[in-house]
């Protein structure tokens, strides 16, 4: 189960689909993928600090799920095929620094 819905995917990207027309709208399988891979990348990237209660939209922060949303917005904005110049600065494999700056919050144990 995902932990930002659909809709709220659908909403980050501005994309004219409504959820409840049938048959289902075409770029749903393709947006399904990106927002499994983009919420894929930021439990791999949290590792342990992954909360195992974080299950849904109710249960995961809201700081977790803007990540989820960026990293989408990456994920569905620069599929490869950006020319030269273009799109975001490659960082050898890592998430955006905007993505990893608000993660640091999550990842990183905090001495007060």
């Amino acid at each position: 189960m995902a932990v930002v819905t659909m809709q709220a995917a659908i909403d980050h990207l501005q994309l004219p689909i409504d959820l409840t027309t049938t048959p289902a709208d075409p770029r749903m399988s393709d947006l399904t993928a990106k927002l499994a891979a983009a919420e894929g990348a930021i439990r791999q990237y949290l590792g342990a600090r992954w909360d195992a209660s974080w299950v849904d939209a109710t249960t995961t922060p809201p700081l977790v799920q803007a990540t989820i949303l960026i990293e989408l917005g990456e994920l569905f904005g620069f599929r490869g095929d950006t020319t030269s110049g273009q799109g975001p600065e490659q960082t050898e494999g890592n998430l955006s620094p905007l993505v990893t700056n608000l993660l640091r919050r999550y990842r990183y144990s905090v001495l007060a």
